[in-house]
């Protein structure tokens, strides 16, 4: 009975460390002294932006920065703006564009020709969402970050730019324009992003520039409140997205992308207002900022390039940063502690024959994680789409507790089928810790070569475990205390690492942070195998497993929407600007009572199609009387070099999409005279361009038969459109919701 309470007071201690250190710091009053980063005061400027939706192009947008430039001509920098045409293309054949406005600001240095550091953010804000966090808290924490610079009176080696950049949201317009073409581009030796995506949690420095070894020793000396892990950075390395951070890394900047991603049902969300922010949030950004701009601006030469290096923070209070060559002795002390204990047991078949089952009870576990954390979702009946996992966004702190259980609940289940009855030959039992360290050592083998940056995902927690049985073995009666001490820590660590993966993808992939549910329990194997020896051990899978159905079925049951977190609603007139018939659309998977109603009205049945212009997602459509309209001002030409020019504008337009549909190879594509890469062959081309008015020209060789459609989205349902309903607090607009939509189609070139 000790060893199982033993091991549940171990485990329970490691999630209430875990629990502790992954809370933001409390904010900073604004009654602190001026050489302190205030969150408080730093919501002063989240409030002036974060109050009102404002995306690339829009009037409000403006209104924001007029509010910034005036901001930081208070604050002291030297300020210019930058107009240009952003373009960027993230994939072949998918092309973002927009007119856009930069805000440059200079906070000069000692030495004009030294690398000038660059901190970064964007004041444009998602359709729909006022962005209190994306990323008003950003450009927030810069200001307050800059405040702070000022009023300490260090001396600045080298110039700061703060950079604020417009038509991130668009598809990081301002960031490319600026790095592309910005005079200032050249002079830049660093760059500091901040990000979010989400509205709470710790802020995490979740990317780093290429070859990070050095810059990577300057965070460890410089970041006071560290949060970070060489395994983030690895995992957003191979994901596919980006931020304003990806340009200068691409270009082989070196740097530093900052961003919390707890509280995911704010993200672009109506709701992300000043009042739904988390200020602790808000200051651990703005300290981490302005700890590592301070010591760029500062250091007598920037840190060179160096190989990539292997990093974790430790319970926010420091970090632990070594280059990959060192893991590989971390992994060779590991395997001779192993070995050694494998050598010195007695009878030494017999530990082997247990360890294998160790081994093969630890490869169940990950397994059986797995199985539990996606069968969980599928519990909860939550889709994995972006916009309709809204309400599990809005309950992950439960749907995480649920995983816990289930995770907890599957190590007993599969301990005490394995493990049980199969004594070890010290306190704690040995052997079956042996196999399940030993499983952990390989996979920490597999990734020290495979990506070495992953690897303290097993490395550390296995190191953990053989201290603890190596102690174990060596301390005689307090071979339970070590290795309980031990075994908490290392447990807490891997906890902690477990939670930010959880964040990332526990919404749509939960397998993968539950299946990791192995290395938080590699720091405690000396502790497990004693504790599943009765029959407790089975009961208490089975308790927990129950607890888990139970969660998800709340989950599942509970209301979907409240006011706090409403559920969201998209609606939009549509409008064939060929023969001016009407529609409304809405997604298929949107059936609540509110859009039910929109329907209901129209007198038709719904169906569900795709409309020309509006890309490959389904729609729910039902007639709609029409409504006045204006179609954008399109114009094609044929050239004499056999190319296709089509110039566009529309006055009244938010944003304008162009899609070329041809079932043959489309080449020669440019955009406002820019060189873009063509899309795989049938594979339609799709340009998005922010505030047309100006007007834009796409110019490109379409074989016989391509077809353009297009797509005008204007702010506001249409005045002579039958009102829309009074939404009740549990809902609320999304994205383009509420908009009018012209839509049209014409041959771009005559059939073959």
């Amino acid at each position: 009975m000790r060893s199982l309470a033993g091991f549940l007071a171990a485990l329970g201690l490691a999630l209430l460390i875990a629990l502790v250190t992954i809370r933001p710091p409390s904010p900073v009053s604004d009654e602190a002294p001026a050489s302190d980063f205030s969150a408080e005061r730093a919501m002063v400027d989240v409030r002036q932006i974060g109050h009102v939706v404002h995306p690339t192009g829009s009037p409000e947008n403006d209104q924001v920065r007029e509010t910034l430039h005036r901001r930081m001509l208070q604050l002291g920098l030297q300020v210019s703006t930058q107009t240009v045409d952003g373009i960027y293309s993230r994939t072949a054949g998918a092309i973002s564009g927009g007119r856009i406005t930069n805000l440059v600001g200079v906070l000069p240095g000692e030495d004009p020709a030294a690398p000038a550091v660059v901190l970064m953010s964007h004041y444009d804000s998602a359709i729909g969402s006022p962005g209190a966090a994306d990323d008003a808290a950003g450009v927030a924490a810069s200001l307050e970050a800059v405040r702070v610079l000022l009023a300490q009176g260090a001396p600045r080696r080298r110039d700061l730019i703060v950079l604020i950049t417009d038509g991130e949201e668009m598809g990081l317009l301002g960031a490319e324009a600026f790095f592309r073409e910005h005079p200032l581009r050249a002079r830049v030796g660093v760059v500091v992003n901040l990000e979010t995506r989400g509205a709470a949690g710790r802020a995490f420095m979740f990317e780093t520039g290429r070859n990070n070894g050095a810059m990577m020793d300057l965070y460890a000396r410089a970041v006071s409140e560290p949060s970070s892990t060489s395994l983030a950075a690895f995992l957003y390395s191979i994901l596919p997205n980006d931020t304003d951070f990806s340009h200068p890394r691409d270009q082989g900047l070196p740097g530093f992308n900052i961003a919390f991603i707890g509280e995911p049902f704010f993200y672009h969300s109506a709701n992300s207002t000043p009042d739904n922010l988390d200020q602790g949030s808000l200051q651990h950004m703005g300290s981490q900022a302005l700890d590592l701009t301070r010591a760029l601006l500062t250091a007598n030469q920037l840190p060179p390039p160096r190989d990539n290096a292997i990093f974790s923070d430790v319970f926010g209070q420091f970090t632990v940063a070594y280059p990959a060559w060192v893991g590989w002795i971390i992994i060779a002390v590991t395997g001779l502690i192993l070995v050694g204990l494998i050598i010195r047991s007695e009878p030494r078949g017999q530990t082997l024959r247990v360890a294998a089952i160790g081994a093969v009870a630890g490869l169940a576990m990950i397994g059986v994680c797995g199985l539990f954390g996606q069968g969980l979702l599928w519990l909860t009946g939550s889709p994995t789409d972006f916009i309709m996992n809204r309400p599990l966004l809005g309950r992950l702190d439960i749907f995480e507790i649920a995983m816990i259980a289930a995770c907890v609940s599957s190590v007993f289940l599969v301990s005490a089928a394995l493990l049980r009855g199969r004594p070890g030959l010290y306190r704690p039992h040995e052997a079956p810790a042996l196999g399940l360290l030993a499983l952990g050592w390989l996979l920490a083998l597999t990734l020290q070569i495979l990506a070495p940056e992953a690897a303290i995902l097993a490395a550390w927690p296995t190191l953990f475990g053989v201290i603890a049985l190596l102690a174990a073995r060596r301390l005689g009666d307090l071979a339970w205390p070590i290795a309980f001490g031990v075994g908490v820590v290392g447990s807490a660590w891997a906890i902690g690492l477990t939670h930010g993966v959880f964040l990332g993808v526990g919404a749509t992939m939960p397998a993968i942070p539950a299946a990791l549910a192995l290395v938080a329990i590699l720091p405690l194997a000396p502790l497990l195998a004693a504790a599943v020896r009765g029959r407790l051990g089975a009961a208490l899978g089975l308790a927990f497993l129950i607890a888990a159905l139970a969660a998800g079925l709340w989950l599942r049951m509970a209301p979907a929407a409240t006011p706090e977190r409403p559920l969201p609603t998209l609606a939009l007139y549509v409008v064939d600007s060929a023969d001016g018939s009407a529609r409304l659309a809405s997604l298929p998977a949107m059936t609540d009572p509110w859009t039910n109603s929109l329907f209901d009205r129209a007198g038709g049945h719904p169906r569900e199609v795709r409309i020309p212009g509006l890309g490959q997602t389904l729609w729910r459509t039902a007639p709609a009387p029409p409504v006045a309209f204006a179609p954008p001002q399109l114009s094609i030409i044929s050239l004499p070099d056999g190319r296709v020019q089509i110039s566009a504008a529309d006055t009244s337009a938010r944003d304008l999409r162009l899609t070329v549909v041809s079932s043959q190879p489309l080449a020669d594509i440019t955009v406002q005279g820019r060189s873009l890469d063509a899309p795989a062959p049938g594979t339609p081309l799709s340009l998005r361009w922010a505030d047309p008015d100006p007007g834009f020209q796409l110019v490109l060789r379409a074989p016989a038969g391509a077809v353009l459609q297009w797509a005008a989205y204007h702010d506001g349902w249409p005045d002579d459109a039958q009102p829309l309903p009074r939404r009740s607090d549990d809902l609320a607009p999304f994205a383009a919701s509420d908009s009018l939509v012209v839509t049209g189609e014409v041959p771009l070139t005559p059939p073959g």
